[in-house]
């Protein structure tokens, strides 16, 4: 995905986009999950900051380089589904209200029509743009520098 390699992003070969930062200690990541049982045919895309050390219930072997979403410590992760405007954005943050009509984890169809699918895409880029970089940024920590 170009707008991914535009800032920095390098493709795993398998559904991680992964952006090294602080000469590898930090990784910021951008994962599309395929949907299993119910959710075959749909795909959702985790983000995540990992930062090296961070979680001591990591395996020794999970580096900047190898990490998933699943590594990043809770306040790190999240989905970009849930970033989509809820139903009546403006009662997002009313108790009890919120939580019917607020924003909800979102899985795009994935399926043969090639033409939903493509607006699937669509629609999750421009949400990445509009929210989820601004997130990763977020949950990086301070100072974290290019490599």
């Amino acid at each position: 995905m170009p707008m991914l390699g535009d800032r920095g992003f390098s493709f795993d070969g398998s559904r991680t986009f992964r952006r090294s930062l602080s000469n590898g200690t930090i990784a910021q990541l951008v994962n599309f999950q395929l949907g299993q049982r119910s959710q075959e045919g749909r795909f959702t895309v985790n983000l995540g900051v990992f930062v090296l050390g961070e979680l001591l219930s990591n395996p020794p072997a999970v580096t900047a380089s190898n990490a998933l979403e699943h590594h990043c410590s809770g306040p790190r992760r999240t989905r970009l589904g849930t970033m989509h405007p809820g139903l009546i954005p403006a009662l997002a943050n009313v108790p009890l209200v919120g939580a019917l009509l607020g924003p909800k984890d979102v899985w795009w169809p994935f399926v043969e029509d090639q033409g939903r699918t493509d607006t699937s895409l669509r629609e999750c880029l421009l949400l990445l743009e509009r929210h989820g970089f601004a997130w990763l940024a977020q949950a990086t920590p301070r100072g974290a520098s290019d490599d």
